[in-house]
């Protein structure tokens, strides 16, 4: 009789406290995994020939329910009003910027940044293709994660943000 109440007393006792260690280690991975969403992060978005669709991407952005980003239009040579349009909604104003990285380029004309949302920036730069207008965007992201979307992307607000359900 000794033997099972000394044995239903230590499963009392250990079975919950393996349990509370166990839920510590699981929420501590959780919150390791929100600080990581919740980093700061650079938007890169590659542009040719948009100016039907730049609005609708910008106004998209400006929806994000994120605090800690850039975003970078890299314009890559268009020949139509993208960079007129950009120049236009953003209020762009030319800028110098110090580049990050150093990976081989078309050249830059010119780096601009909005008057009314500070976190948004357009690089003017010679047509090269997408993945040279990827590589000027790393060059100048001053974040160290990257997202890349194409200008007819429009993401959802919330899409960034940590949320409970994604775990």
């Amino acid at each position: 009789m000794n033997i099972i109440l000394e044995l239903l007393l230590f499963l009392g006792v250990f079975f919950p406290l393996y349990h509370v260690f166990n839920v510590l280690f699981y929420l501590n991975k959780q919150k390791h995994i929100i600080e990581t969403l919740d980093r700061p992060i650079s938007i890169l978005i590659p542009c040719y020939n948009e100016e039907k669709i730049i609005t609708t991407t910008i106004e998209g952005l400006l929806r994000i329910k994120y605090n800690n980003f850039e975003c970078i239009f890299i314009n890559d040579g268009s020949n139509d009003k993208t960079l007129e349009q950009l120049k236009e909604k953003l209020m762009l104003e030319t800028i110098k910027r110090k580049k990050q990285h150093y990976l081989n380029t078309k050249k830059i004309k010119q780096i601009y940044q909005s008057k009314c949302y500070p976190n948004l920036f357009v690089i003017n730069k010679k047509n090269g293709g997408k993945s040279d207008a990827l590589n000027v965007g790393i060059n100048y992201a001053i974040n160290d994660f990257i997202v890349t979307l194409d200008a007819d992307s429009i993401l959802k607000n919330r899409c960034l943000s940590p949320n409970k359900h994604y775990f």
